[in-house]
């Protein structure tokens, strides 16, 4: 075996080595993310409603659930503004449907997963 096989077999050797180990690590994450679910009476919702997590925008019976984290650096949105919802941190605005209005964000606010029991009048989010 010559030195320049030995250290091509090495290298292989320890890449699919770390490669296997960065694998495992990944599933086991997302093997042990829990998803947290927020229930919310209806009749408390008005027009805007900033949560820890979340906010509930609802426009006569319809509504929508968007992350309250902001996608520039992540910061708290949880304030309203001209009907515009405001990042704190660098000025990046959004309207009620979370698109874009004002940067430096450049990507709109996430949806987030909800559920509406009608029974009991009462919205379920889904955080993950």
């Amino acid at each position: 075996m010559n030195r320049r096989f030995f250290f091509k077999t090495l290298a292989s050797v320890i890449g699919l080595f770390f490669t296997g180990l960065w694998f495992k690590m990944v599933h086991v994450q997302n093997k042990n993310r829990v998803v947290k679910t927020v229930v919310i009476s209806l009749d408390s919702l008005s027009e805007i409603n900033f949560f820890n997590d979340f906010i509930v925008v609802r426009e006569g019976s319809n509504l929508s659930v968007l992350s309250s984290k902001c996608t520039h650096l992540g910061c708290r949105i949880g304030n309203v503004s001209q009907d515009l919802l405001q990042c704190p941190c660098h000025g990046s605005s959004f309207d009620r449907a979370g698109q874009v209005v004002t940067g430096p964000a450049l990507r709109p606010l996430p949806n987030l997963r909800y559920d509406i029991d009608q029974k009991n009048n009462t919205i379920t989010v889904f955080l993950a």
